[in-house]
């Protein structure tokens, strides 16, 4: 395992994965930036034009009126994230789907940004939700806003995706950089192989070419010429050798016998 975490390939492949995975991230987090961007935009257009809608009302057909439309709209048969809540002037609640006014309210230019509590299964759940408090003639107050559950999840959503995605490529990174890695290591390991034995005297040994044609064939091929080569080359030499070994025999005999 060692050797395949310490060869070229597998390091390449965990460099190109955390490219990858930071690029993913980038790219991750402009989606949810822009997605954000979309909703906090869709929510503001939804509740300034609920606000109009209902202040219509009022201005139509005052407060009996006003009190009709936001009981329509929080009916059991409407399902939604609208908030509404209409209060008199000592604060006590007479119409919408909130118990009481919200506290702990926090304020952001003309918006408020207030928690509320959702029944859920098992427990209640406690959102996030931005509103707008509109003052009504003599003392009443309207609120209308939305929940922020639903665009949460679907930023949760896209969070996990791309999380997801990074983890997935990098296990898929890592198991393929060590596929590889065992892959050119045999490869390697057959040349290297073979470099021992031309080393220890077996000149007549040729490396082992494949049939794929890629780098490490062209490799073998390279070194076998080579191999041949040398071979010739010294084939060579020995004639020479054998040659000057022959024309020197008369004169060495002549002179070893005149010594005599």
């Amino acid at each position: 395992m060692r050797r395949f975490l310490a060869t070229s390939t597998f390091r390449l492949s965990m460099l190109y994965a955390a490219l990858f995975s930071l690029s993913v991230l980038a790219l991750g987090g402009f989606v949810y930036w822009a997605v954000d961007l979309l909703v906090d935009r869709q929510r503001e257009q939804t509740v300034q034009a609920e606000l109009q809608g209902l202040v219509g009302e009022y201005r139509a057909y005052g407060l009996p009126g006003l009190v009709r439309a936001i009981e329509s709209r929080v009916a059991p048969e409407r399902v939604g994230d609208g908030i509404y809540l209409l209060v008199d002037g000592v604060g006590r609640p007479m119409a919408g789907n909130l118990v009481g006014w919200p506290t702990a309210v926090e304020q952001r230019g003309p918006w408020l940004v207030f928690p509320v509590e959702r029944r859920g299964v098992d427990r209640a759940e406690v959102h996030v939700a931005y509103g707008i408090d509109f003052p009504i003639a003599g003392g009443f107050r309207l609120l209308v806003g939305q929940n922020t559950q639903s665009t949460a999840r679907v930023l949760d959503t896209i969070s996990d995706v791309f999380l997801f995605g990074v983890l997935a490529m990098l296990l898929l990174a890592i198991g393929g950089g060590l596929l590889f890695s065992r892959n050119l290591l045999r490869r390697i390991e057959a040349i290297n192989k073979g470099a021992e034995r031309v080393r220890s005297g077996d000149v007549a040994y040729r490396m082992p070419v494949g049939s794929a044609g890629d780098e490490f064939d062209r490799l073998g091929a390279n070194l076998n010429a080579m191999l041949d080569e040398i071979g010739r080359l010294m084939n060579a030499i020995r004639a020479v050798t054998d040659n000057i070994a022959h024309d020197l025999r008369s004169p060495l005999t002549r002179l070893r016998n005149r010594l005599e």
